[in-house]
């Protein structure tokens, strides 16, 4: 049998192959009735041959470069031509969100990606309901996880279904699982640099040894030489090595060189963190606030009062302990005009919430847990955990330690376990309520995780371990004792003047027991 179709231009190409497909279909004796009900074939990504090269160029950009802004203009050129791009649509979502290029955009992308799902073919469909599940503003997990394990039963090397739920286990803190996931997403033919990145990540957060996760970055870089966020898989196995002075060192060094707004946020972000850890307060607020105003800018407006008063208000109580300043910040992030001018998608009302359990501010807790109910845990896909960690620390700010702890269970029953902070907040109520061993336990294994999001969770690190050694030293255990004061002024040996003098005191207690245990 011939067959024969002519295009008139790149646009009729796809169209002139979906009606040769059905020409082949009918002679070689598929029904009628079959062929008719199919979906044609311009209708599985784009009618439009232009559109669907912007889209590819958008991939490799994104994918394989890294280069994030370049990827952004190509996705909304596709779009501009075929404004019922449902996969492009999906891909700027992904994009926006990876990059905190902000959420009200990515909630407006995936919306139009969910508009559009009719056009695609089923594994797009799954794609795109599986991100709408985790990022859209329908929210649920459950749904999400389901799309992605519909989609691997038909095809288990998809690699975009692979990662996405290798996402979501890790939100969950199921890490084997995750990690596994990864695993098989990096080791398709289509795999990209961002899965790399995740895949240190989980190892990170399996406690991999060094030598493993070092020879996913030296295959990382060996397979995506031009990738701009390559550097990032390097300083997680920096992080996971414990190898924190050469993190510091190359995000330095990214920060001077940054071709990319990503590469500039993210290095900035390891040295505010890192700045915090040492006890460096004026260096970690001021790479916040810078790193703050790029993320406004980025999202298209400037940073808000709330937002750069939440920014002061964790260095100001975290690093130097100061409950009634931080009181004094949280009123200025609460006030009406600061919260009206930040977009409700984007109000940092759970971290509002952490600083004012941490500053036993009860009423401010109040409001901002209001203000995480009504603006945060619609499009939360974790609410079932997330609400009941607010219930948590705002319990613990009215200074409920039982039902603090309660709470925090509640939370983690959600999960398959307890993060860093939850642990640390745990740890501090039994502390206020008396019950030292208990405050032990949980201050341990605060600081036993080096997983991947101890990136922000290691803020509370100097406390945890300063508190061990004066638990420790209240039980006469001076070998624990000591091995968390000298954590601490190890840490904080180059911490800020005003920091200085908690440095002298815990070092000064550590020389008594030395003395102590070794006299004359």
């Amino acid at each position: 049998a011939t067959f024969r179709e002519t295009a008139n231009g790149d646009d009729a190409l796809i169209g002139a192959v979906g009606s040769l497909s059905r020409a082949i279909r009918a002679r070689i004796g598929e029904s009628l009735k079959g062929i008719r009900q199919s979906s044609p074939v311009q209708r599985v990504t784009t009618p439009s041959l232009a559109a669907l090269r912007k889209y590819m160029e958008g991939i490799k950009a994104e994918e394989q470069q890294g280069n994030v802004e370049r990827a952004v203009q190509l996705y909304e050129e596709a779009i501009a031509i075929d404004s019922g791009f449902a996969m492009a649509w999906r891909k700027m979502a992904v994009v926006i969100g990876n990059n905190n290029l902000g959420r009200d955009k990515q909630l407006a992308a995936i919306s139009a990606a969910w508009r559009f799902r009719d056009r695609l073919s089923e594994e797009e469909r799954a794609i795109t309901e599986g991100y709408y599940f985790t990022q859209g503003p329908e929210p649920d997990a459950t749904k999400a996880l389901a799309a992605y394990q519909q989609l691997l039963a038909r095809d288990s090397t998809n690699r975009t279904a692979l990662n996405n739920a290798a996402q979501v286990y890790a939100e969950l803190l199921q890490y084997d699982k995750a990690e596994q996931m990864y695993r098989a997403s990096t080791s398709t033919d289509s795999s990209f640099g961002g899965g790399f990145v995740n895949l240190v990540m989980a190892l990170t957060d399996v406690g991999a040894p060094a030598a493993s996760i070092d020879s996913v970055v030296q295959a990382m870089e060996t397979r995506y030489p031009d990738y701009a966020n390559t550097w990032e898989a390097r300083a997680w196995a920096h992080w996971a090595s414990g190898a924190t002075d050469s993190l510091a060192a190359l995000a330095e060094r990214v920060l001077r060189s940054a071709r990319t707004g990503r590469q500039t946020n993210v290095s900035l972000a390891y040295l505010s963190g890192l700045a915090g850890f040492d006890g460096r307060r004026d260096d970690a607020l001021a790479r916040t606030m810078q790193r703050r105003d790029l993320l406004a800018r980025n999202a298209g407006r400037l940073a808000t009062a709330m937002e750069t008063a939440v920014d002061s208000a964790t260095i100001t109580m975290i690093l130097d302990g100061d409950s009634a300043r931080t009181s004094v910040l949280l009123q200025r992030a609460l006030a009406p005009s600061a919260v009206e001018a930040t977009p409700a998608s984007e109000r940092p009302w759970r971290q509002l919430l952490m600083l004012a359990a941490l500053a036993g501010d009860a009423e401010s807790a109040r409001t901002a847990q209001r203000g995480f109910v009504e603006d945060i845990a619609p499009i939360d896909p974790y609410r079932a955990w997330s609400e009941r960690n607010a219930n948590a620390l705002a319990a613990f700010a009215s200074g409920d330690w039982d039902g603090a702890v309660a709470r925090f269970r509640e939370a983690i029953s959600q999960r398959a376990g307890a993060d860093i902070e939850e642990s640390f907040f745990i740890g501090m109520a039994h502390d206020r309520a008396g019950r030292a061993d208990s405050a032990i336990v949980w201050y341990e294994q605060a600081v036993a995780k080096r997983t991947s999001e101890a990136g922000s969770a290691v803020r509370y690190w100097p406390t945890a371990h300063r508190r061990l050694g004066e638990l420790y030293d209240a039980r006469g255990d001076v070998q624990n004792a000591l091995k968390n004061y000298d954590w601490f002024t190890d840490r904080w040996k180059n911490a800020d003047a005003m920091q200085q003098s908690t440095v002298r005191a815990v070092k000064a207690r550590a020389d008594a027991l030395r003395r102590q245990r070794a006299p004359g």
